[in-house]
């Protein structure tokens, strides 16, 4: 990996030839950066020329954009310029095309100096800017809470132990790189156990969640560390329906024993304050609901009818479940999440389908209930209000979605078998692909994805 740098009038022209992988990210970080602060005094903007730069993998693109906060903090503004193909491609897969500032030529790259504004396009691309919707899942799985068994831990450690037979680890930065890259994600990581509760974060100062179920413990405890007792804050949580997996978790939500804290609860049950109100009461729960100190109020909302909520646009949908469920469609600056839980998709029912299909039309992600095999869906699991993976496939490839997120992972299905669901899941979308490719993940607790 080689740097040269050049001035251009008030621009530095750094050509990269080689790659930023794990073995020259740091050092690319520290040459670049001196080579910013050398020319700092007569250099406005940077320029990195990666037409000779022939690979970057995800530890160079992490280096990149420090390397990128770094400059904007002493008023340095960074362009990329001239990616190969295959780095062009590994920019967009990342995402990395919606934070930095990628043109084509270096001449475009440099002229882009020129408007008048010198702010990063890391800076423009944070949270504050409101131009990304981030997804983050705080509890994934359905029906109940669960935990990995002795004998799922005892699984992990046979295989891992199994694939580093022979090998030495000189330092915890080999033995991470051996973890991350050597091992399947359910030796390495887990699914989690939580119940849902997911978070849609368009960048402003107030939150929003779908669901409380028991993963809105650990989401509350991550506001409250971040924020603390003195900073309030507001919350609005949108309810797909009132069984106790989804709201579960709100006795633990410390937020709502803080004063000045305000939550917003939305749904389309009637029932819906009642329900958290019952939850609190004797003899479930030792604290009663009217002691909880923030503000709460709830709100029913009309299905089909588009509500602005924080700054988004948010559709309910009603769907097939016992006691009605709903899903939600999240809309804001051209891009669109769904969140379509608890909902059973009854094939023999094409009015259903196309309401669906449109419901999910285009759509950047969807969250969707996959709780099932397809076999059981129509057979001993009929009418039990979920759906299956493939029910997925087939709904998004329709409404031309894309990307495709399993969710509401059934309590009984061990990390493994999660694991093979997501294979099978993608191996389907294959065999049944039209002309729009579906991109198809499976949601983990902690898992956060970009839009």
């Amino acid at each position: 990996m080689e740097l040269h740098a050049r001035i251009i009038s008030d621009t530095l022209l750094i050509t990269l030839t080689g790659s930023i992988d794990t073995d020259s990210a740091e050092d690319f970080q520290d040459q670049l950066l001196a080579l910013a602060d050398h020319h700092a005094e007569v250099c406005k903007g940077l320029v990195l020329d990666l037409g000779n730069t022939d690979f970057i993998n995800s530890t160079g693109l992490r280096a990149l954009l420090l390397v990128a906060k770094k400059l904007s903090s002493s008023g340095i503004a960074l362009a990329l310029a001239n990616p190969l193909p295959d780095v062009k491609d590994v920019l967009n897969i990342s995402r990395f095309d919606r934070i930095l500032g990628i043109h084509t030529t270096v001449a475009e790259a440099i002229s882009s100096f020129s408007t008048g504004d010198r702010t990063s396009a890391v800076e423009t691309a944070q949270p504050e800017s409101n131009r990304i919707m981030r997804i983050k899942f705080w509890g994934t799985r359905g029906s109940i809470p669960v935990t990995n068994r002795i004998s799922d831990i005892r699984w992990k450690l046979r295989e891992a132990l199994d694939k580093a037979k022979g090998r030495v680890f000189c330092n915890d930065e080999e033995l991470e790189h051996f973890l991350d890259s050597d091992l399947s994600f359910p030796v390495s990581g887990t699914y989690g156990g939580n119940t849902p509760c997911v978070q849609i974060d368009t960048g402003g100062d107030e939150y929003i969640l779908c669901d409380a179920g028991t993963g809105i413990r650990l989401f509350g405890n991550q506001v409250m560390s971040s924020r603390g007792k003195s900073s309030p804050a507001t919350f609005h949580i949108l309810m797909s329906h009132l069984h106790w997996d989804h709201i579960m978790g709100f006795p633990l939500f410390t937020p709502a024993y803080i004063p000045g804290n305000r939550i917003h609860i939305y749904g389309c049950h009637d029932e819906m304050e009642s329900a958290f109100r019952t939850q609190h009461s004797h003899p479930g729960f030792p604290v009663p609901f009217d002691d909880l100190e923030a503000e709460i109020d709830f709100t029913i909302l009309n299905p089909d009818k588009s509500h602005q909520i924080a700054g988004c646009r948010v559709t309910p949908m009603l769907q097939l479940h016992t006691g009605n469920s709903y899903g939600y469609r999240f809309e804001r600056n051209g891009r669109s999440v769904v969140y379509s839980t608890d909902s059973e998709h009854k094939h023999d029912n094409s009015r259903e389908a196309d309401s669906f299909a449109h419901f999910f039309r285009k759509a950047d992600l969807v969250i969707f209930d996959s709780m099932y095999s397809l076999a059981d869906c129509i057979t001993i699991r009929q009418d039990w209000g979920h759906s299956s993976n493939l029910a997925g496939v087939d709904l998004c490839q329709i409404a031309e979605a894309k990307c495709l997120c399993l969710f509401h992972h059934e309590p009984a299905y061990t990390d493994q078998m999660i694991h093979q669901v997501l294979k099978e899941t993608r191996r389907y979308e294959q065999i049944s692909r039209n002309k729009h490719p579906l991109s198809i993940i499976a949601a983990y607790d902690g898992l956060e994805v970009s839009v």
